[in-house]
């Protein structure tokens, strides 16, 4: 099987012009590629993922020393991302990441690399709720508008998930207001948008696209069936919980009930194809080679993997799910059964 990076991996390309970097840029991005093949080796073979032996345990510390000693500077906000990348995989560890946050300054711009991993750790520790009221305490005390920005995307992102969209739209719209991160004002708006068409019980948007093949999808063509819209890519290490659901479904029901669709978000076609052959998908595949700038990704506002879109029989958007993760699976397969039975 090939190699996959983890959920949230960060990569790192030793080919880069090293004649450009210091050799303490260089010692650092080295001890980052071997940190993350450490733990790349270490989920090919655990047990359990989660347990007191992942090397991001030790890791993450590290890399949270090395930002301490380094800071500010570029490898102590990378360090920093690091080591909130790694805690933000781990169960456990939200008690340390709160420690943590009081040795960062609200004056250094550095807060967007901390949100990720924050709202992981704690959501894998059942404290939700009180990353979104540290969030809220963080938006008002961090100075850098860019690092505010971040925060209260993250912040925005989760009232959205928690269903409170008029506290997610205000919070979409301030950071347009403050204009400090492009990234974070064009994810505010495409969110805007989302919340005026892509609604549960709207008409999904309307494609005609080439699979991979050269087949044309018209999405038109498939009503009276349901269709599942899996976005995904051959990096996306939360979407191997998905897969199992859609080959169910793919066996379960005919065509003529259910249609699946994969919306990848790569840019290399030839790691398309073995992944599809390893995972054994026998629904097309669109893919575009633009990455996040694909249409179909443009359409349905996709900024996290994995995501569902589930249309129903009238062509009305029925079921959203975005980010995937365990027991995501299921709840696909269960929205399925619910519209096929109809």
């Amino acid at each position: 099987m090939r190699r996959r990076p983890l959920p949230l991996l960060r990569e790192v390309n030793m080919t880069e012009q090293n004649n450009a970097l210091s050799q303490e840029e260089m010692d650092f991005k080295a001890w980052q590629k071997a940190a993350w093949e450490e733990v790349e080796q270490f989920r090919e073979t655990a047990e359990d993922y989660f347990g007191e032996d992942n090397p991001q345990h030790r890791l993450a510390a590290e890399f949270f020393q090395m930002y301490l000693e380094k800071s500010p500077s570029e490898i102590a906000t990378k360090a920093l991302d690091n080591a909130f990348t790694m805690w933000g995989n781990l169960k456990g560890v939200s008690d340390q990441v709160q420690v943590a946050l009081k040795y960062i300054s609200y004056t250094e711009d550095v807060w967007n690399e901390v949100e990720h991993g924050l709202l992981r750790s704690f959501g894998h520790d059942g404290r939700e709720k009180e990353a979104i009221l540290l969030l809220e305490e963080l938006v008002e005390k961090v100075v850098p508008l860019k690092s505010r920005s971040a925060l209260l995307c993250a912040l925005a992102d989760t009232w959205e998930r928690e269903g409170e969209t008029g506290k997610a739209r205000r919070g979409f719209e301030q950071i347009i207001a403050w204009d400090a991160s492009e990234w974070h004002v064009d994810h505010a708006q495409g969110h805007l948008y989302e919340f005026d068409n892509l609604n549960v019980g709207q008409l999904a948007p309307q494609f005609r696209l080439p699979d991979i093949d050269g087949n044309h999808i018209d999405l038109a063509d498939y009503q009276g069936k349901v269709v599942v819209l899996h976005f995904g890519s051959t990096n996306c290490g939360w979407c191997k919980f998905i897969y199992p659901s859609l080959r169910n479904m793919a066996q379960e029901y005919s065509e003529d009930e259910v249609a699946l669709i994969g919306i990848s978000g790569d840019t290399d076609f030839d790691a398309l194809r073995t992944m599809i052959k390893e995972e054994q998908f026998t629904w097309p595949q669109i893919c575009e080679g633009n990455g996040w700038k694909d249409t179909v990704f443009k359409l349905y506002n996709m900024d996290r993997l994995p995501s569902e879109y589930i249309i129903d029989q009238a062509g009305k958007i029925a079921f959203k799910l975005s980010g995937g993760g365990e027991g995501s699976g299921e709840k696909v397969e269960e929205a399925v059964r619910s519209l096929a039975t109809q």
